[in-house]
């Protein structure tokens, strides 16, 4: 899930959006519109500017949770006659919102200055990044190796490689090659690849302005998303790729993303 880790964010309560059954997670990065906040969701578009991140979900207005097996977090939907307003129970809302019985969540505020921790999965949450094996190609200096084809096709500067075994076990390079199975660097691994080292490879930056993209719900990032036509712009301060299952990335979102549109 989605966490905010900057100091003493904003936490606000907000509706969530009545258009029609929006499902909203505790985790997740949300967006505003007329009627309530909505799943940000995935990027659609270079730079996806039809949504403005407001806020990570840290609870919901229900008095009785309500697990959701596939997301593996509690979630809340919303509700729109005013007749289904009393078939669930709500609770713990403050402030100008306190009387309604319409679904709330509650949320840590997003500006530009925001840093927000989100796990890394492949497709599914739960699901690890898997490191690939080198094959052939590995190089004495250090400078690449080749492995059979990962999911996307690399891209220079912005795909990272991790080293998972080997002598460069620990240790991050930013790839130039743009493959599915060459890999290669600018700024060299210290010690010669071999094969059967493993590289866990990613499309993220380790460091500074990077494309990323989410999953459906915008929970968490999609390790293997091609990048090529769909992400948002965000600044990385820290990519954790070393220990299985527990790899996440800290951002910021890029200005860019907060650019005015007309939210509906």
């Amino acid at each position: 899930m989605a966490e905010v880790v900057s100091q003493n964010p904003q936490l606000i309560w907000a509706p969530v959006a009545t258009n029609a059954a929006n499902t909203v997670y505790e985790g997740c990065i949300v967006t505003a519109t007329s009627t309530g906040v909505n799943v940000l969701g995935a990027a659609a578009g270079i730079g996806d500017v039809t949504g403005v991140p407001c806020g990570v979900v840290v609870g919901t207005s229900r008095q009785v949770e309500l697990y959701n097996s596939t997301a593996k977090r509690n979630s809340i939907t919303s509700i729109i006659t005013s007749n289904a307003n009393m078939t669930v129970d709500m609770m713990g809302i403050e402030g100008e919102w306190g009387n309604d019985k319409q679904a709330y969540v509650q949320i840590a505020k997003i500006t530009p200055e925001t840093l927000i921790r989100m796990p890394i999965y492949d497709g599914a949450v739960g699901t690890a990044p898997t490191a690939s094996t080198v094959t052939a190609g590995a190089s004495a200096t250090g400078m690449g190796f080749n492995t059979a084809a990962i999911d996307f096709t690399t891209i220079a500067g912005q795909t990272t490689a991790y080293c998972t075994k080997g002598l460069n076990m620990g240790i991050y390079r930013a790839l130039s090659s743009a493959s599915t199975t060459t890999h290669t660097v600018d700024s060299p691994f210290p010690y010669a690849t071999a094969v059967g080292d493993k590289f866990l490879i990613s499309n993220i930056r380790a460091f500074g302005t990077s494309l990323i993209q989410f999953d459906a719900t915008a929970s968490y990032v999609e390790n293997d998303a091609a990048l090529s036509a769909d992400y948002y712009f965000v600044d990385i301060a820290r990519l954790f790729l070393g220990e299985s299952g527990k790899e996440y990335v800290e951002f910021r979102f890029n200005v860019y993303q907060f650019l005015p549109v007309e939210e509906t």
